[in-house]
């Protein structure tokens, strides 16, 4: 402020509002002083009094003072004005950068060619100095924003989890030129890893135990940091998500800055697609048996008859029902029968194949999907879950066991043209479990039938 002051202090009045103007207006009047006071120095120096005091050479030395004055001010416009010149067009070529920025929203901002000549170490030199690492400093605020919106563009463009992860990993590598980046997230108790570009195993043990406690956190960040690397945990509402670990450049602060909010945004909205995952799969499964629900497993059905192009597809249907099931209800309360039908469903569940789909169809009844079986194989698994469901009882606390059993029909897509295949296909397993179900029970009913006894293929 002092300094500012003493210049202001010494600065003369504007009087044109143009530099230029001003600098010929204080230049004419000066020649012209000079050229009024110039005679005065002739007689001073020897000059006779009436030569040096005439009105001719009091004019010449007037003019000769405008002269200079002249060419005085050309001198300032040409060596001064030039360079300023070049200066406001260079400025104007950056505010013309930013504000095209502003208002299209995107993050270029053309610097390297807005660069001036230092071309002097004087006040002038000193500007365009300053300038030039002014429009440095701009470039570089305009890449560290266009970094920022890549990575929060590669961490907020969907809701899937991994892939969130994986893109937004890779883009932040990319943006931060490390030679390598890992993250481990953990969702409900089980740990995601995902890398890009060069990581160390070792350094993947080291991560892997950050998530397991404040002091594994801490005996994990000791072990990352030997290594070379540094841990930028991901947290939400105070809760612990995941870790982002990186080669440790302290130093640079753009890029911690960018891995900042890396870290934040990626947190936010992995938070977000975790919470979809969590609902999408409280939607398709049914919490009591945790087997798919009706909706998720007939849109697996409807997959499977999708897929047989050139007629029926190679498919087969098992409704499962359980016997008397109302008795045990009125016998033992329905808390032991939900957990009956948990019970149950766990057992079918093992009883068939990874590749089967079961779901549980409304109240005690179930549905298996048997993708390439026809109708004497699926009669076969069929009666096998049959058996393995009336040898296994359920075993209460107290004790006592509950013995149940199941009516199965089953059925496999009929050839020729169906309105609605689900529909039909349905129908007819639910036929022949009603057969099941009127024959006596604890028994497989094959529609339409198959011509050997299933029993004999088990």
């Amino acid at each position: 402020m002092a300094a500012q002051r003493r210049a202001t202090r010494w600065q003369l009045p504007v009087l044109t509002g143009s530099a230029t103007a001003d600098v010929l207006l204080y230049s004419a009047v000066i020649g012209t002083v000079v050229g009024l006071a110039f005679p005065y120095v002739l007689v001073a120096t020897g000059f006779a009094p009436n030569v040096a005091m005439s009105g001719r050479i009091r004019l010449l030395c007037i003019v000769a003072g405008l002269l200079v004055a002249a060419a005085n001010a050309l001198l300032a416009r040409l060596v001064i004005g030039s360079r300023l010149t070049r200066l406001a067009r260079a400025m104007r070529t950056v505010r013309t950068s930013i504000e095209h920025s502003v208002v299209s929203g995107s993050v270029e901002l053309c610097h390297d060619g807005c660069h001036v000549a230092v071309d002097s170490a004087d006040a002038i030199g000193a500007v365009a100095s300053d300038f030039n690492a002014l429009v440095d400093a701009v470039g570089r605020a305009h890449g560290a924003q266009r970094d920022l919106a890549a990575v929060a563009r590669a961490v907020t463009s969907g809701l899937d989890a991994d892939d969130l992860c994986r893109t937004g990993l890779a883009e932040l590598r990319a943006r931060s030129a490390v030679t390598g980046a890992a993250l481990v997230v953990s969702t409900d108790g089980d740990r995601r890893v995902f890398t890009d570009g060069s990581v160390p195993a070792e350094l993947l043990n080291a991560c892997d135990g950050y998530l397991n406690g404040s002091d594994a956190a801490r005996r994990a960040e000791v072990d990352v940091a030997r290594l070379g690397w540094c841990c930028t945990p991901l947290t939400t509402h105070e809760a612990p998500l995941g870790v982002l670990v990186l080669p440790d450049r302290s130093d640079d602060a753009g890029r911690r800055r960018l891995v900042e909010v890396f870290a934040a945004t990626l947190a936010l909205s992995l938070s977000n697609a975790l919470a979809h995952e969590r609902l999408a799969a409280q939607s398709r499964v049914d919490e009591l048996t945790g087997l798919l629900n009706r909706r998720a497993g007939l849109q697996a059905l409807a997959e499977h008859l999708g897929r047989g192009r050139e007629g029926p597809a190679r498919v087969a249907v098992a409704m499962i029902d359980l016997d008397h099931f109302k008795t045990v209800n009125d016998t033992h309360g329905h808390l032991v029968g939900d957990r009956l039908l948990a019970h149950v469903a766990s057992i079918c569940r093992r009883a068939l194949r990874a590749d089967d789909v079961l779901l549980r169809y409304g109240g005690e009844e179930f549905v298996a999907v048997l993708p390439g079986q026809d109708a004497r194989a699926a009669g076969a698994a069929a009666e096998r879950l049959r058996a393995t469901v009336d040898r296994t009882p359920l075993r209460l606390r107290d004790g006592t066991t509950v013995h149940v059993t199941v009516s199965v029909g089953v059925a496999v897509p009929i050839p020729g043209t169906v309105s609605d295949p689900i529909g039909s296909l349905l129908h007819e397993a639910d036929a022949a479990l009603y057969r099941a179900k009127a024959a006596g029970r604890d028994r497989v009913e094959v529609a339409p039938a198959p011509t050997a006894d299933v029993v004999d293929a088990v």
